[in-house]
Order: structure tokens, then sequence, then C-alpha cells
């Protein structure tokens, strides 16, 4: 995981990257399982 997240404009858009060393089942389930959220946020 990089230690800061990256950010671009897009047009009007804010576009924001980050890597994680997760499964994708592990990240999908963080950005949409509230409970989880808080986990990959901190």
């Amino acid at each position: 995981m990089t230690a800061q997240p990256t950010g671009r404009l897009r047009g009007n858009d804010l576009v924001l990257s980050r890597r994680f060393r997760a499964s994708m089942e592990d990240v999908w389930t963080s950005i949409t399982d509230p409970e989880s959220t808080a986990r990959w946020l901190m």
C-alpha cells in the first residue's frame, strides 16, 4: 500500500488512487460494507 493516496484532476473531477496489498474481494468488501470501510481508511 502506498503511504499516501495520489490525486489528479480530470475535468471537474478529482480522481484519487491508492494501491492495496489485498485480494480484490477484501478491497470490494471494504468499499461496500460500512463496518469494513473504517479499517481501510485508518
